[in-house]
């Protein structure tokens, strides 16, 4: 009886998991749908601002979710249950830092090369919220 509901439990978290991954990318055709429905409204430079001001952050938590998770696997490959250690709080925090710092400069370098590309101060944000509809809108 305990094995069966152990079986149920795994498989209702993999429908929730499975459930999540395919909603997930919907976040990211939010602002597009903006864009299509309003191309000349000023929410498509907020949206544009708004993306890439939290792009670091999500960033940042995802690379240290999944390099955490490869660690926790890594360490109880044998068997051994997972401790709690400051070494593992210590490496948690430089992949999340990693992430946040590799994806803002990143941002940093794109912003600074599309603002020579487009000329305009304002450009970047124009250009970031409609990249995926300027070839069609020329």
């Amino acid at each position: 009886m305990k094995i069966l509901n152990q079986l149920v439990q795994i498989i209702i978290r993999q429908i929730l998991a499975l459930g999540f991954l395919l909603v997930a990318p919907l976040i990211y055709l939010i602002p597009f749908i903006f864009v299509v429905l309003s191309p000349n409204s000023d929410i498509v430079d907020m949206l544009a601002v708004g993306m890439m001001v939290t792009g670091p952050f999500v960033s940042g938590f995802w690379t240290m979710m999944v390099l955490m998770f490869r660690r926790h696997r890594r360490m109880t490959a044998d068997g051994s249950p997972y401790q709690c250690s400051l070494e593992g709080t210590l490496a948690a925090t430089g992949w999340m830092l990693l992430g946040f710092f590799g994806t803002l400069a990143a941002e940093l370098l794109f912003c600074f090369t599309v603002r020579w590309l487009v000329g305009a101060p304002d450009g970047v944000n124009r250009w970031a919220g409609r990249c995926g509809f300027s070839l069609h809108r020329s």
